[in-house]
């Protein structure tokens, strides 16, 4: 079986894959929203958050949940929780979208190995042929170096199954538990996925004392939806 033939079902398994998810609804920040370098800041109570819907790993993640970056800031004077269950996102349609903790997400998703830093006016070599932009004059490598050892990328580039959650979202999850008085925590939620047809929907978060157990103020972050 030809090496090309094998890359051209690589990217129809891929193209597929990809297309199981079914549409994904884009959260971008309601124009009437206070902005921080363009992530919106709400607060109350002491408490301030910030909200950013741009998720920044593998680009099938979205398809299975809805992804949204936040940052705690905790100026109350008391002890804040951080639970999942304080978090909702409310439709227009007045379904509740629930922030899943991350251990329970179930399913999987296509992931291939690429490089992980930023690159400017730079060109791929025309023999890894699964990373864009390539360099399309003529690109001169030893054949010999380049038939015994670049197989290794090529396999790297093949779309694994890799199941939910990955550790890349793990890495990036916001984690339960109490933020202190002056203190501050960054991660991303992950909630049931948004139906793109709702058009609008508001992010609230219930601030609960730590010490008391008793909620001390809401906070709401409106978004509009847009489908993907």
């Amino acid at each position: 079986m030809s090496g090309n033939y094998l890359i051209g079902l690589t990217v129809l398994l891929w193209a597929a894959w990809m297309g199981c998810a079914g549409p994904e609804a884009q959260l971008t920040p309601a124009p009437s929203q206070l902005s921080e370098g363009g992530m919106p800041v709400n607060a109350a109570g002491g408490v301030e958050l910030t909200t950013d819907p741009l998720w920044p790993g593998n680009p099938q993640v979205p398809g299975r949940v809805t992804p949204l970056k936040v940052i705690i800031r905790n100026r109350s004077g008391v002890p804040v929780y951080v639970r999942y269950s304080d978090f909702q996102i409310s439709g227009a349609s007045n379904r509740r979208y629930a922030a899943l903790p991350p251990f329970d997400l179930q399913g999987t998703i296509a992931e291939r190995a690429g490089p992980l830093f930023d690159q400017r006016r730079f060109y791929y070599s025309p023999h890894l042929r699964f990373l864009r932009p390539q360099w399309s004059d003529p690109y001169y490598e030893d054949e010999f170096y380049q038939g015994k050892y670049f197989g290794e990328w090529q396999a790297a580039g093949v779309p694994r199954a890799v199941e939910l959650p990955t550790p890349e979202m793990l890495a990036l999850a916001l984690p339960a538990g109490v933020v202190e008085d002056g203190g501050e925590v960054t991660g991303f939620l992950y909630f049931q996925k948004i139906d793109p047809r709702e058009g609008h929907v508001q992010l609230r978060y219930t601030m609960v004392n730590a010490r008391t157990g008793r909620a001390f103020g809401t906070i709401g972050v409106p978004f509009v939806v847009a489908r993907r």
